[in-house]
């Protein structure tokens, strides 16, 4: 296994009574060895919803490491001797290369039906031009969006510009981005963690283009993958601070 392109990822926690989400933990593949640390949102979910240590990670303040993926994420990535495994790859637009665990698990967010988790992935990506804020992601509420709307993702192909959008009207979120098409279809938006480091590079105008299109039975959480790209210039990664900060160092 490589650790050369594996993405960094993150753990995510939702709280049911608030319905909040935290982010409590961080994942990576390290000179061949799965690293798993706690962040700094861990002690909020901790204090203001209760959240205690998930099975497999007791002590917050410990570095964990291992050569095999913590059973924790290793039991949302779907197997690999599984009939339809192939269409599962296809679905999330996992083609090139071997499906390693973390390539996968940026991928599907690692849901699992009736479980409080999620992953999500660190948009960076290094070039030999420079850092760009570069990601894929399922748009989020496909499934809250008009028919009209959910009528025309299903016309959209590879390729396709969509248009973010402050959406500050938003009595929920109003820091959400909103993504529409050219012909002003709000379709969904942007997944809350990406908001706040997203939002000081859209003066960079970054590119918002579908990946992939994945119609019924496929769930409607995964309708519409999407990629965007566009320069980062702040010399520390997105998601590094505040709630991102590790709680133990190496």
């Amino acid at each position: 296994m490589s650790s050369d392109d594996a993405p960094v990822l993150f753990l995510a926690w939702q709280d049911r009574e608030s319905r909040r989400w935290y982010p409590i933990g961080r994942l990576s593949c390290e000179e061949g060895m799965y690293r798993f640390v706690y962040v700094a949102g861990y002690r909020r979910a901790e204090s203001e919803g209760g959240l205690a240590p998930p099975i497999g990670f007791p002590d917050v303040d410990r570095d964990y490491r291992s050569e095999r993926l913590f059973p924790l994420f290793a039991n949302r990535v779907m197997s690999s001797a599984r009939e339809d495994y192939p269409a599962y790859l296809s679905r999330l637009n996992v083609t090139d290369g071997p499906a390693a665990p973390l390539h996968i698990l940026a991928r599907n967010r690692g849901l699992r039906p009736q479980d409080p988790f999620e992953v999500f992935a660190r948009p960076l990506v290094q070039t030999k031009t420079g850092a760009r804020f570069s990601t894929t992601f399922f748009v989020h509420g496909v499934r809250h969006a008009p028919q009209t709307a959910q009528a025309r993702v299903m016309t959209l192909a590879q390729g396709d510009p969509l248009l973010p959008m402050l959406d500050l009207g938003n009595p929920e979120d109003p820091e959400a981005i909103a993504l529409r098409t050219g012909d002003r279809h709000l379709i969904g938006f942007v997944p809350r963690y990406y908001v706040a480091d997203l939002s000081r590079v859209l003066s960079e105008r970054p590119t918002f283009t579908v990946e992939r299109i994945n119609p019924p039975p496929a769930p409607t959480q995964q309708r519409v993958l999407c990629r965007v790209d566009g320069p980062w210039r702040s010399s520390a990664p997105p998601l590094s601070d505040g709630d991102y900060r590790p709680l133990a160092t190496p």
